[in-house]
């Protein structure tokens, strides 16, 4: 609580910030998030004034700024978050999940060869999107029981795709820190493996490079059980971050995924076909497969193709859709080979 005009409470706090920045306190990293309100009349309710610093300290949090004045506008937004942390205990508790799959296409043939297992809640597929509330599941703690979810949802999808004659298709489903670091995590998957009887060739698990920062050692290993059971890993997102060079060098990926960012103004940025250039005859050099991510038009799709790329994934094929709707994909493609 600040007793002033704004300008020069404003400048307190940036002047604490500045302090802890530069900092360096046992190698730790200080960066407090500041929520700050005015005493606007002689005698204030603390009690009030304390509930508004803690709202506004929250919302700060997640601010660029570090810092935050409280406003009423504040108190709404923190309703709607709190609104959605229960909407979203609640939809883990039902299981209110449903699983889209995006088609992985071979880029010489333009054929699906798999697909990426995507989660969406249900009922708010286009309202509450993952990039929203899979961040949020961490936060809570929810995401290895979602994450459970999606694999067995995911399983059964493929019990049906092979029992209808797709027994080839390759899926890919993303993992977390979270799952990846339960204890039980690799007697999980022998476990529902040997339930649903799946194939672990034909399973990919995608992980991101943030992923690998938390326990590097412990990762490693379990991406070595899992792949002598012959499961298949992909890294994700790649070129996004500083040490991916570094993780292929040390793990055992079967796949790379590059990030949307390289493609996306590919025809306009020389640079980023220069990378993607280097980097694909790299990962084909250690024997590993190309997906290209976020192909939107037929530029961009022969330019992937162009470079060496195996796979593609995107909106110029086909978005995330639901069960149905990739199998009658997969069927349409099925009789169209035994047409021709």
């Amino acid at each position: 609580m600040y007793k002033s005009v704004p300008d020069d409470c404003e400048s307190f706090i940036k002047d604490i910030l500045s302090v802890c920045e530069k900092a360096n306190l046992h190698h730790l990293d200080l960066q407090p998030s500041i929520g700050a309100t005015y005493i606007t009349t002689s005698n204030p309710n603390y009690e009030i004034l304390m509930r508004e610093l803690e709202f506004a300290s929250h919302i700060a949090n997640h601010s660029s700024n570090h810092y935050l004045f409280y406003t009423k506008d504040i108190y709404h937004v923190l309703e709607d978050e709190l609104a959605l942390e229960a909407s979203l205990k609640s939809a883990a508790h039902k299981n209110e999940w449903t699983i889209y799959f995006q088609p992985k296409i071979d880029l010489l043939t333009n054929q699906i060869i798999g697909a990426e297992a995507l989660l969406r809640w249900k009922g708010n597929e286009t309202r509450i999107t993952p990039d929203v509330f899979i961040p949020l599941a961490e936060k809570l703690g929810l995401i290895s029981q979602i994450g459970r979810y999606v694999i067995q949802s995911t399983f059964e999808s493929i019990v049906q795709l092979q029992n209808i004659g797709f027994s080839q298709l390759k899926i890919s489903i993303n993992l977390s820190a979270q799952q990846l670091m339960d204890s039980d995590f690799i007697d999980y998957i022998d476990g529902i493996a040997e339930t649903y009887c799946i194939n672990p060739d034909c399973i990919i698990f995608e992980i991101t490079e943030s992923v690998l920062i938390h326990n590097m050692d412990k990762i490693e290993k379990i991406i070595a059980d899992l792949k002598k059971r012959g499961f298949r890993f992909s890294l994700d997102d790649f070129g996004t971050g500083y040490s991916s060079l570094a993780y292929l060098s040390r793990l055992s990926f079967d796949e790379l995924k590059f990030d949307r960012a390289f493609i996306r103004d590919i025809q306009h940025e020389e640079k980023n076909l220069i990378i993607l250039e280097h980097m694909t005859k790299m990962a084909h050099s250690l024997g590993l497969n190309i997906v290209t991510e976020g192909i939107e038009d037929e530029t961009q799709y022969y330019i992937a193709r162009n470079l060496g790329c195996n796979y593609y994934q995107g909106y110029y094929y086909s978005r995330p859709i639901p069960f149905k709707n990739f199998l009658e994909l997969l069927q349409a493609q099925a009789n169209q080979t035994k047409i021709v």
